[in-house]
């Protein structure tokens, strides 16, 4: 009787576990489609902080089976989701990642681009923005670090634009690229 029970115990948990991989495979389906991605990040923004655990791990160990055009779209969806969501724990995979481009059919010559057009086309960018001061440390280092054969720019541009409401950045947005006061305003 003890042996059936612990049986059906193990059946119940072996359901779960493959539900819940049935799940997590669907939501990697949702979001690295360019059609149901947009309504996949309002949908996991709109639950709050459900997904964040999975979501996080992806950026470590991105799940199996993806093309790398797949697995470049998921990334922007993640992104995506986690500027909305202002997530810190994110800064790390948002500054490796930070010269990804929302689609690879957009011209990367963004330097003489308006600031919203920097913001749609780099997701990563717009979510360390969003962010805001938590990440400007890390983007610091980045930057310092970054060869100079590599294109700084996306750096520069997320340090220079977090949001002008948090005070205790500007002072130090003005001194990280060791530009005058006066440039930022």
């Amino acid at each position: 009787m003890r042996l059936r029970m612990l049986v059906i115990i193990g059946i119940g948990f072996v359901c779960l576990a493959a539900q819940a991989q049935d799940e997590n495979d669907r939501l990697v389906r949702l979001l690295v489609n360019d059609k149901t991605q947009a309504k996949t990040v309002a949908d996991i923004v709109a639950s709050g902080h459900d997904k964040m655990s999975l979501l996080l791990s992806w950026t470590k160990n991105p799940p199996g089976g993806l093309d790398p055009f797949e697995l470049e779209t998921l990334k922007v969806g993640l992104a995506d989701i986690f500027g909305q969501l202002k997530t810190n724990e994110a800064v790390p995979f948002l500054v490796k990642n930070i010269r990804m481009q929302r689609s690879i059919f957009l011209m990367p010559g963004f330097g003489l681009k308006e600031g919203r057009v920097v913001l749609e086309r780099l997701p990563a960018v717009a979510a360390l923005v969003k962010i805001s001061t938590p990440a400007l440390e890390s983007l610091e280092r980045a930057l310092y670090v970054a060869p100079p054969s590599e294109n700084r720019l996306p750096f520069a541009f997320a340090i220079t634009h977090t949001s002008e409401l948090d005070e205790p950045a500007r002072p130090r947005k003005r001194t990280c690229l060791g530009l005058p006061p006066f440039y930022f305003g």
